[in-house]
């Protein structure tokens, strides 16, 4: 990851850090080559969060240590929640690729290392919810600040606005700056190239950062409103009206 978006991602680990109850003492899943949230960011460049959502806790042993090896602490965990059903004892069978040889079958159950218990569905779902939510209202905002119309005379205005993204992320991640799939935040004035003195018809911009703000300007020729609208399709719009 690039060095702007670590920063990101250490943020938002704290805020579902601080929403869940679960610690990552024991969670060493990192995903997958080529699995879809590292496709997002690497590729798409865009912001992207994984979690199995559970975990087995780290448990103690005797002395107080923690327990290394994956299936022993386990066990100690469903040992201390009283969860049956989750080992087949170690049983011989007579396995036809296997003549005259010791072959047992047993050990740990298929998938109850990462699936948690039913009566902890419901606390997990809310708090991961909340931490979705959390993240949602973090989402890029952008919007107009600090608004001027200025008549200059023989029928000109300068129109004076700060497009502002009042939001802790940055309308694009840094990757997703070098990436060709974002698209820049356009922002569009509805005047005929021809009325506009000074400033752009179309103007781009390439990113703004928490809560980063980036003064326009023009000078239009006429009367009456223009309206601008600022943004890309993954930050949404902000739109404004102005009177000559």
């Amino acid at each position: 990851m690039l060095e702007k978006d670590v920063a990101i991602n250490a943020m938002v680990s704290d805020i579902y850090n601080e929403t869940t109850t679960a610690k990552a003492h024991q969670q060493k899943n990192q995903g997958t080559d080529g699995d879809f949230f590292q496709w997002a960011y690497f590729h798409f460049g865009r912001l992207s969060f994984s979690t199995p959502g559970w975990w087995v806790p780290e448990m103690k042993n005797e002395e107080g240590k923690g327990i290394e090896d994956a299936q022993e602490n386990f066990l100690a965990y469903a040992g201390e929640e009283s969860m049956d059903n989750v080992f087949v004892p170690w049983t011989k069978i007579d396995h036809p690729d296997f003549k005259g040889q010791n072959v047992e079958v047993g050990g740990v159950r298929p998938f109850v290392m990462s699936n948690p218990s039913f009566n902890k569905v419901n606390k997990i779902a809310e708090e991961h919810t909340e931490f979705i939510l959390k993240l949602a209202e973090m989402q890029p905002k952008l919007e107009f600040h600090n608004i001027t119309s200025e008549k200059l005379g023989n029928g000109l205005t300068r129109v004076t606005a700060d497009l502002y993204n009042n939001s802790p992320l940055p309308t694009h991640s840094e990757m997703g700056s070098r990436s060709r799939w974002l698209r820049k935040i356009r922002v569009d004035i509805n005047k005929d190239k021809k009325d506009i003195i000074a400033g752009d018809k179309i103007m781009l911009i390439d990113q703004l950062g928490p809560f980063e703000k980036q003064t326009i300007s023009w000078i239009v020729k006429g009367s009456g409103n223009v309206d601008v609208k600022a943004g890309a399709a993954h930050t949404g719009f902000a739109n404004l009206n102005v009177r000559l």
